[in-house]
């Protein structure tokens, strides 16, 4: 049964990601803004919503997981079944992550350890905690926060971060720190976004027929989740002075995922699926009727394919124009026209989106879904 409020906030984020790409991808430079959500960044202005989809997408993975989880084993489905079904979704989004990363991005960046890499390898580690007590992943979530300062460190993160993008070289030391810490989005601390979202699903979804309450357990943790990052965001400013980047938990930065971003991003998400879940499928139900759930529910169900499509459709031209032009592929990436103009490729290409896999839809066409559950399912 698809929960209209997690389509809701995919679709939510799914508009963040294609805005951001958009205007990052093509005016970034154009506009002075290299470097966006991390280290040395300039400032940005407050419409780009950078740093807001990624968690929000990776949370959302998790919580979809231990539904979908829970609805197999009350179809009686087997545990090793289940387990066979994940492990090859997660292969297969992993195989993908690889393959895109070649074709858009081109060969040198393969091992750039985007979304899609993160996300099957996510599935996996989920796949392998879901029988384990809720205090295994809990215990999880605190030692990757811990401990992801000290592994940046370490692996010497700013070094491969200097052009305001993951420059690594082609060896099994850089590949494997990317992977784990040093990436666009590594294992640590990236892995307790899904993590969260898999502990927060019965908390949330199990609530549908109580009335709301604003003091519900989703919400005090989030909030207090907020505070404390707040708090010690404001307390441990001073120490920027003092540490290497990579041991700066006071800075909000996306790129390195600081530790005061993760508590405050897992905090607004707890609140806002709540109140959304309530909103949607619960007690209020005022976003429950058939326009906010057929367009929800159309970007959501094709998240996978709308990722791949977006980049297709802004980047290609990029490389093609780079090419005809005489320059590099790459010359005019984050330097192609203004941000207004970018702005209003991503309103046209999320119009476009929704006619054409509502018609998809209609006409029972293939998609990067149908093909991923008649390889995996």
């Amino acid at each position: 049964m698809r929960q209209t409020s997690i389509d809701i906030l995919r679709t939510l984020a799914i508009f963040m990601m294609i805005q951001v790409h958009f205007v990052e991808n093509l005016s970034a430079e154009f506009e002075g803004w290299a470097g966006l959500s991390g280290s040395g960044a300039v400032p940005v202005p407050w419409w780009l919503m950078t740093g807001l989809g990624a968690p929000l997408f990776t949370f959302l993975s998790g919580v979809s997981y231990r539904l979908w989880v829970t609805a197999q084993e009350a179809r009686g489905r087997s545990d090793i079944e289940i387990s066979k079904v994940t492990i090859r979704r997660g292969l297969f989004l992993f195989g993908l992550g690889l393959i895109f990363n070649i074709f858009i991005w081109l060969p040198e960046d393969i091992f750039n350890w985007d979304i899609l890499t993160f996300t099957g390898s996510a599935l996996i580690i989920l796949n392998g905690i879901r029988r384990l007590p809720s205090s295994a992943p809990l215990a999880l979530c605190v030692v990757a926060l811990v401990i992801s300062p000290a592994l940046r460190s370490i692996a010497g993160y700013s070094g491969y971060w200097e052009h305001h993008y993951f420059d690594y070289e082609f060896t099994l030391v850089d590949v494997l720190l990317g992977f784990i810490t040093v990436g666009y989005f590594p294992v640590f601390p990236w892995i307790i976004f899904p993590l969260a979202g898999f502990l927060a699903s019965p908390l949330i979804f199990q609530m549908s027929q109580t009335p709301c309450r604003v003091l519900a357990v989703p919400v005090v943790v989030g909030a207090a989740l907020i505070a404390l990052s707040a708090i010690g965001h404001l307390g441990s400013t001073y120490l920027t002075f003092l540490l290497p980047l990579e041991l700066q938990t006071s800075r909000l930065t996306m790129f390195p995922a600081s530790t005061h971003y993760v508590l405050a991003m897992i905090g607004c998400i707890l609140i806002a699926l709540y109140f959304c879940h309530q909103a949607a499928d619960g007690s209020f139900r005022f976003l429950d009727n058939s326009s906010v759930s057929v367009c929800a529910t159309t970007f959501s169900s094709h998240s996978l394919s709308i990722y791949l499509l977006h980049h297709i459709v802004h980047i290609y031209p990029l490389w093609f124009y780079g090419l005809i032009t005489g320059n590099e592929p790459t010359a005019f990436w984050q330097n192609a026209m203004p941000s207004s103009m970018s702005l209003l490729l991503a309103i046209v290409f999320c119009v476009a989106c929704f006619f054409l896999f509502r018609w998809l839809d209609l006409h029972g066409k293939p998609t990067a879904e149908t093909a991923m559950r008649w390889i995996c399912d």
